[in-house]
Formats: structure tokens, C-alpha cells, sequence
């Protein structure tokens, strides 16, 4: 990361450059996903494998989404509570697949996979809001009560594995909206973000 990218990240936020993490330290994510990143709004990073073609699949399998183990950042955050977000990030991308041209189902280790693809998804970061650091104009100018997600997502063919779009991205608290009011608005935002791109990634 350059300098001038944290230069950036004060200067878009007016804060000190140790607060682009939301008052936490400044350090990398897995998978190329920070904060900065996120302030600056780059968007989703997609890769996609040479051949990969989604009109030869029929149907959706949703793997229970998986939750790295430093995802809360040191956040005091129940072991209910991080179940609780794996089964709303997958609920959230089913109903999302439901509303589209192709159905989709929650993935069941005896279930047939032929003509299927597998998303898979990891959330890398899942930082909860403060909510009450998040009313005053003065306390969001330091983002100390901001919250934000990170995924990986690994759309693979069901019978083989192999891996056919990947993608990446943060998504952080912003200003303006509703999100920073709740505990779990911003993880819960990109929830629902990240299931319409699958959607979307999977579409032939």
C-alpha cells in the first residue's frame, strides 16, 4: 500500500490516518481487503476462470458461509451471534436467487451436486457498529463507531471443485443512511450486496 493511498484515506475522511480502521489499528485483510479500500469505494474485485461458462448449470447449492476467526477485529462478539450471521448471510442469499430466473438451496453434504454450482462464501471481516458513537457529527469525522465486512466468495462447479468466478470486497460503514444506527446494519447491508452479486456472478 502507497502512501499516497493513506494520504487519501485522512483526507476523505478528515481523520487521522490510524482512524480509517473505525479507531482500530491500521493493518491488512486477507485477501487484499482493508479499510481504506472500503473508504474509497473500489467496488467488488472479480476473477474469473478461462472457459468458465454458467449456462451448462441448472441449479444453486449455498454453502453455510464460513467466518475467519479474527473477523470481529478484537469486538466482543458471541459465538451465537456469529452463528446467527452465518445463517442470515446464507438465508439472505437464497431469498436472493429466489427472486431471480434460477432457485437456489442451502447445500446438504448427501445432496447430488452434478449440474450444480457451489457458492461459497468467507466472511473475512464482520466489525460491529457503535451505534451510540454514531449520532454526534463530531464522533463520525473519526469513523471511531464505524463498523464493516469483508467477504471472499468462490462461485465452483459442483461436481469437480473447480473454482469459475471469485470475488472479493469490503464494505464499510458510510455518513449518510440508516446502517450506522444498528449494531450489525453495515454487516447486514452488505449481506444483502454480496447475495445479489452472487446472483449476479452466477447468471449465465
Amino acid at each position: 500500500m502507497t502512501i499516497h493511498r493513506y494520504l487519501l484515506c485522512a483526507l476523505l475522511l478528515g481523520a487521522p490516518l490510524g482512524a480509517c480502521r473505525g479507531g482500530g489499528a491500521l493493518n491488512d485483510d486477507p485477501y487484499r481487503q482493508n479499510a481504506i479500500e472500503a473508504a474509497l469505494d473500489s467496488g467488488p474485485q472479480v476473477e474469473r476462470a478461462d472457459g468458465a461458462d454458467m449456462s451448462r448449470y441448472s441449479r444453486v447449492l449455498v454453502a453455510m458461509p464460513t467466518v475467519a476467526a479474527d473477523a470481529t477485529q478484537g469486538d466482543e462478539v458471541s459465538d451465537e451471534q456469529i452463528e446467527k450471521l452465518r445463517a442470515d448471510f446464507a438465508s439472505r442469499m437464497v431469498e436472493a436467487f429466489g427472486k431471480s430466473s434460477r432457485s437456489a438451496a442451502i447445500l446438504d453434504d448427501g445432496a447430488s451436486r452434478d449440474g450444480a454450482v457451489i457458492v461459497r462464501t468467507e466472511i473475512v471481516r464482520a466489525v460491529p457498529n457503535k451505534p451510540l458513537r454514531n449520532i454526534a457529527p463530531q464522533t463520525q469525522l473519526t469513523r471511531t463507531g464505524y463498523g464493516y465486512a469483508s467477504v471472499r466468495m468462490v462461485i465452483e462447479d459442483g461436481a469437480t471443485g473447480r473454482a469459475l468466478v471469485t470475488m472479493t470486497e469490503t464494505q464499510s460503514t458510510t455518513r449518510f443512511g440508516t446502517a450506522k444506527l444498528s449494531e450489525w446494519g453495515t454487516v447486514e447491508k452488505a449481506f444483502d450486496s454480496w447475495a445479489a452479486e452472487a446472483v449476479k456472478l452466477s447468471q449465465p
